[in-house]
């Protein structure tokens, strides 16, 4: 009874079930987390697309955010219709799902370890070559799926579109690697049927058959010469030379039959001709090279914070940002570029060492971050900043913990074998590990069930980040916090002028707040554009009929007074009731008939009301006025040229 349940424990499935209760163990505290005011307040809870699943095929011919055209990501939308369709907006089901496909993904690591760390076929192994390796495999897979680097992938609903694209690009790859070793063309098309829904999962998933082409580059032109050794001492090898082994399982003759290429090239061509056609083809590209190599080495820079959070992931917290090197001659710089050519020295120092698993690792990690790498193009997080978020290495983690456990296997065996540690004591020290990302990865999930508590830890680490001030003010006007709401909103429009959803924001606070003037005035100071915002000018004039009502009833108490008959018109036109306003106007120049700008807005409003009489009248009167004061009179004049007609 003793050997079955062994043998259970140690067999697929339970190793599913285990991971999965690891996932819900580390994650539940984040399933009763409502839905946050970023992304999933556009996309989920104000998104009336979801509602219905006859929606469905209208996903696959519009973006991800209506505004923005670099985002396609149907699939996306059709789980979130799907749970709407279940569930109507019971968060704890989105979030729930998050954490299952997230469960998901670390049994697809653990499947993908597997084939990684494949040496000879199943039968050639020892039991205890076998095992160790499917240890290899199991404690990549639970890495994955308590690291703390993840939480803000799975803790967000927003974060779906990675967590579905890394089930399809891991997915992928496992069904590749099957058809890589021999198994049939059948993986071949499966693998290919992957890449289609992940590139309709996020944009990222197109470097997929990058990977794939670096996989047979890197292991499989390489032949194992181990028939004269034990499976076992070739597992003992392995560890302490990089050696894998799998190239003895592809023949060369596929190794160089390169037509499974053809099918991964005539997808990306098809995503990449479809979002063309659909018109999702923005790009942000630097203003000149020379921002471009900023920003690039910037990212170099970021990637040294990756590897520092790996080993040691404290000070996570959610949008993480960067700033970019401004000039060549600072001193970061030059230190990341002596990092970097460092650590490139020592790839080419041991490069006979890190030939197969290891260096498909290392080229598969970076193949992962070349869409976030500033290259394509820029990923700012706000001005002056390049993107750091976390999310960005959910799929590239995968190698990285394949590659550490692969090493640190090596070196725990060759550490054994001279008898200076035990078995135990390195199981102790993994255990320790495991212990140690859970309790991070428990704290910050408990930021992620509370938005409030999140932005303002991310806030105290970036204050600089606008897009933060803006989540946290809209924290605020949920709360009816309106005050505080306005001191995020103007911090956001300080750190990014030029956005116009923080100035629509702040205005929208300033009114909610009863400061309708100043919500006026922040209306008005946004600059113009080509496309008219929609909801900026049905804010505008809101704001503009309630201080037209407002107005109304100070002139129903100063009847005489015609700064305030002036003020109402002005109040009328600009909410879009011209013919209150002409009458406001008019009023206003019964009452102090030298009042040049009442009589310039009765002939501005009268012509365009079509009041030729009424226009010529006021613009005669302009342009009689010989006052010096008076910087209407050459507008008159024109305006009269135009309107009378000659000889008269």
């Amino acid at each position: 009874m003793t050997d079955a349940f062994r043998k259970f424990f140690r067999s697929g499935p339970a190793i599913f079930l285990g991971l999965l209760l690891v996932v819900l163990a580390a994650y539940s505290f984040m399933l009763g987390s409502p839905f946050k005011t970023l992304d999933d307040d556009f996309s989920i809870v104000k998104n009336a697309e979801i509602r219905s699943l006859a929606h469905v095929p209208q996903f696959f011919r519009s973006t991800y955010f209506k505004a923005d055209q670099d985002y396609y990501r149907p699939l996306v939308y059709v789980t979130y219709a799907l749970e709407y369709h279940f569930f109507g907006l019971n968060y704890f089901y989105y979030n729930l799902d998050n954490v299952l496909l997230h469960g998901l993904n670390a049994w697809l690591v653990f499947i993908l370890a597997g084939l990684l760390f494949a040496g000879p076929p199943a039968g050639k192994l020892s039991a205890r070559e076998a095992a160790y390796r499917r240890n290899l495999s199991a404690a990549a897979a639970l890495l994955f799926a308590v690291h703390p680097v993840h939480w803000e992938a799975v803790g967000n609903v927003s974060g779906r579109a990675i967590l579905l694209c890394a089930f399809f690009v891991l997915s992928g790859l496992i069904c590749f690697l099957r058809f890589h070793r021999g198994d049939g063309r059948r993986f071949l098309a499966a693998a290919v049927v992957f890449y289609v829904l992940g590139l309709a999962s996020k944009e990222s998933a197109g470097v997929l058959i990058l990977t794939v082409t670096a996989w047979v580059l890197l292991t499989g032109c390489k032949k194992a010469d181990a028939s004269a050794q034990s499976a076992e001492a070739v597992g003992a090898a392995d560890g302490l030379r990089g050696r894998t082994g799998l190239s003895g399982l592809a023949p060369a003759k596929l190794a160089r039959d390169w037509a499974w290429l053809v099918p991964f090239g005539i997808v990306a061509g098809a995503y990449l001709a479809l979002r063309h056609a659909l018109g999702i083809s923005q790009m942000f590209p630097w203003p000149s090279k020379t921002t471009m190599v900023l920003g690039l080495v910037t990212f170099l820079k970021g990637i040294l914070i990756y590897f520092r959070i790996f080993l040691l992931p404290i000070g996570l917290h959610f949008d993480r940002g960067l700033l970019i090197f401004k000039v060549f001659h600072a001193p970061g710089l030059w230190l990341t570029l002596v990092a970097w050519a460092l650590l490139a020295a020592a790839v080419w120092r041991f490069r006979r060492r890190l030939a197969g698993l290891p260096l498909f690792c290392l080229a598969w990690f970076f193949v992962e971050l070349l869409p976030v790498s500033q290259i394509v193009t820029t990923i700012g997080v706000y001005p002056g900043a390049i993107s750091l978020a976390e999310h960005f290495v959910y799929v590239a983690s995968v190698p990285a913990f394949v590659l550490l456990v692969y090493a640190a296997g090596g070196l725990g065996r060759w550490a054994e074998e001279r008898r200076l540690v035990s078995p135990a004591t390195r199981q102790g020290a993994f255990a320790g590990l495991f212990l140690f990302f859970f309790i991070m990865l428990v704290q910050q999930n408990l930021y992620a069930s509370n938005e409030f508590a999140m932005l303002r830890d991310s806030l105290a680490k970036d204050p600089l980040n606008s897009r933060l001030q803006y989540s946290m003010g809209m924290v605020y006007v949920k709360a009816r916090d309106y005050d505080r709401a306005v001191e995020h909103f103007r911090r956001a429009v300080e750190l990014h002028a030029c956005n116009y959803g923080y100035h629509i924001a702040l205005g929208k606070a300033l009114t909610d707040q009863g400061d309708l003037l100043a919500a006026a005035r922040e209306y008005d100071s946004i600059p113009p554009r080509k496309d008219v915002d929609p909801l900026l000018n049905a804010n505008r004039q809101a704001v503009y009929r309630q201080l037209a009502a407002q107005y109304a009833r100070k002139v129903e108490a100063a009847p005489a007074d015609p700064a305030l008959h002036f003020a109402l018109g002005v109040f009328y036109a600009r909410s879009g009731d011209q013919p209150r306003a002409l009458t406001e106007f008019r009023r206003t120049v019964e009452l102090k008939p030298d009042h040049r700008d009442a009589l310039h807005n009765v002939a501005v409003t009268s012509e365009g009301l079509g009041d030729a009489d009424g226009a010529r009248a006021a613009w005669f009167r302009l342009a009689d006025d010989a006052d010096p004061g008076n910087s209407y009179r050459e507008q008159a004049r024109a305006a009269l040229a135009r309107l009378v007609p000659a000889g008269q």
